[in-house]
Formats: C-alpha cells, structure tokens, sequence
C-alpha cells in the first residue's frame, strides 16, 4: 500500500511541475495560480516526509557499526560544506557570516549521506565496510 502512495505522490508531482512550470513560462495570472503553488509546495512537503521516513526504516535494518560510520561521514561532509561556503562567502563579498548556508549544507551533506538508501542497501551495505 505505501509504494502506492509513494507512485502516486511522485505522479502528482510531476503534473504539477508541468502546470507550474508552464504557469510561470507564460505569465499566467488566473485566480487560482496561488493556491495551486501551494499545493505544490504541500506535494513537496509531502515527498520529504517519504524521504525522511524511508531512509529512517533503512537505517534501522542496519548494523551498528555501519551507522556510525554514515553519521561520521554526514558530519564530516556537513562540515566541509558548510566551511567552504563561508570561507567562499567571505572571500567574495568580504563579509564573515558563520550561521549562513547551514541549513543548505546539512541538506546537501544529508543526501549525499543517506540519499543512497533510498534506492539500493546492498551497495550501501558494502561501502561502508
């Protein structure tokens, strides 16, 4: 039953990226133009739930040890990220602002991460080895 909400969440999702994308290409102005950007926004919402509760059950199956080493890696790469884009920040405009882009790097670090759990364990499994 949840593959069939997952499907059907990913095909609602691409119509409504066809509609919005063409609302926006041709400068439509109806009545409804906003609530149909909030329902997709609420269909993006949606779809990170998914992503957040399956990679939350595929940790669970794991060992011990492979989790720890995925949590070292997201906050070393989280890390990483988030130096490099405040030195890069203070580099070209010249203004130190530590608590920028944390939000963007542990999304990034997070996917890059967790993201592969979405699709394929056994590979998952065997890189952390």
């Amino acid at each position: 039953m949840w593959d069939n909400i997952r499907k059907t969440l990913y095909i609602i999702f691409a119509i409504y990226t066809a509609i919005i994308l063409f609302i926006i290409y041709k400068n439509i102005e109806f009545p409804f133009s906003f609530q149909f950007i909030l329902g997709y926004l609420v269909i993006i919402l949606l779809l990170f739930i998914d992503l957040i509760i399956t990679v939350f059950f595929s940790v669970r199956k794991l060992k011990s040890t492979i989790i720890r080493k995925m949590i070292f890696r997201f906050i070393t790469s989280f890390f990483v990220i988030w130096s490099l884009t405040v030195l890069l920040v203070y580099l070209t405009k010249g203004e130190l602002r530590i608590t920028d882009k944390i939000f963007s790097s542990i999304a990034i670090s997070f996917g890059s991460t967790f993201g592969s759990l979405l699709f394929e364990n056994k590979k998952v499994i065997n890189k952390y080895k």
